[in-house]
């Protein structure tokens, strides 16, 4: 929406508003989770500790640098692991 109403001839002037937060994370590794284990039931692990795989360690790990960015990544990349690691992480924000 931007672009077009510069195109249009409108010179805008924007002030962020927004509190600022200081939010300090620790990075994960291989070993942060595995204190945790996976449900009896899962289909894949049943039992075992979490252990997240180093594309999931990465794509956490720049959430926490920077996290009101968005974060891309296939089918199957394991997203829902990442998410519940990054929920986890922010819990004590609110």
């Amino acid at each position: 929406l931007i672009p077009i109403v510069i195109e249009a001839g409108y010179e805008l002037e924007f002030e962020d508003l927004r509190d600022k937060y200081e939010l300090k994370f620790q990075p994960i590794d291989e070993t942060s989770y595995q204190h945790i284990c996976w449900p009896a039931n899962h289909p894949v692990a049943p039992g075992k500790p979490i252990v997240p795989k180093q594309h999931q360690i990465d794509y956490v790990n720049t959430f926490l640098t920077n996290p009101q960015g968005v974060g891309v990544a296939p089918t199957a990349a394991g997203k829902t692991l990442c998410t519940a690691i990054m929920a986890h992480k922010i819990e004590e924000y609110g």
